[in-house]
């Protein structure tokens, strides 16, 4: 991969200045990333993880970024992690607090762990768009479907009983930063609209 060039004229922003994101103002561009700590034993927020983001934000980051918190109790991921809660607000808010005291901004990672959480961690089956998505498809992985199938997301929609196209043959790999096509299919079937060639080709290297 190359580098990425500036045309002649253009100006690169200083990190180190001021930055808008959306209706906020950061003191700076350097953000600390959404790391799960492990810090919150009972889903809540501790003093250990209000120092663990407060020390950065005494450093001089723009923002801190407060992981995981999930929006239901079947959107954890592992165990411990926050939920949006009324339990939850008093420590968010002290943590805030803390963030803003030391001029920093405060963001949270809000999400739900849909068909990769853990079912002995939330009590059940995980859940997913779809059946499709709970049983045919691997999410880390959707990048490698999209290759095996472009119309995914149509057939998705109108047989949602399928599973996925993509076998995981890992063939695609080496090349997915150079303008790769998975192996099953050639660049010249895909644009005459038949992008389907026999499984058994994986297996043959073909």
């Amino acid at each position: 991969m190359t580098a990425p060039t500036h045309r002649q004229g253009d100006t690169v922003p200083d990190p180190l200045a001021p930055a808008k994101l959306g209706p906020v103002t950061l003191r700076n561009r350097v953000i600390k990333a959404a790391t799960f700590e492990g810090m919150t034993p009972k889903g809540l927020v501790t003093d250990k993880l209000i120092d663990f983001h407060r020390r950065p934000a005494a450093g001089g980051v723009g923002m801190t970024t407060v992981a995981y918190c999930a929006v239901a109790p079947d959107g954890r991921s592992a165990p411990g992690q926050i939920m949006w809660q009324d339990e939850a607000l008093p420590g968010l808010r002290k943590l805030t607090d803390a963030i803003h005291a030391e001029g920093a901004a405060v963001s949270a990672q809000i999400g739900h762990a849909g068909p990769v959480a853990p079912p002995k961690l939330i009590g059940t089956r995980a859940l997913a768009p779809s059946r499709a998505m709970r049983e045919g498809f691997q999410f880390v992985a959707v990048a490698r479907e999209l290759l095996r199938d472009p119309n995914m997301v149509h057939r998705i929609a109108t047989e949602p009983q399928q599973p996925s196209l993509c076998i995981h043959c890992n063939k695609c790999m080496t090349a997915i930063y150079g303008g790769t096509h998975c192996v099953l299919v050639s660049p010249e079937s895909l644009l005459a609209g038949t992008p389907s060639l026999p499984v058994s080709a994986a297996a043959s290297g073909q």
